[in-house]
C-alpha cells in the first residue's frame, strides 16, 4: 500500500512538472502527434496496461 501511495505521489509530481514545463509538454505532444493514430492508440493501451500491472504489484 505504501508503494502505491509513493507511486501515485511520484506520478503526480512528474505530471505537475510536465504541466508546468510547457516546453517539455510541447516536445512530448509533437512526438505523440508525429506518430500514426494506430501507434498513438497502442501507446495509450500500453500505458494503461503498465499502470494496471504496477497497481496489481504494489496493491498486494
Amino acid at each position: 500500500m505504501a508503494y502505491l501511495i509513493l507511486f501515485v505521489a511520484l506520478a503526480s509530481v512528474i505530471g505537475i512538472i510536465l504541466i508546468l514545463d510547457r516546453n517539455v509538454g510541447k516536445v512530448v505532444d509533437k512526438l505523440v502527434n508525429s506518430l500514426p493514430p494506430k501507434a498513438q492508440f497502442f501507446l495509450l493501451v500500453l500505458a494503461v496496461i503498465v499502470l494496471a500491472v504496477l497497481m496489481l504489484l504494489f496493491g498486494r
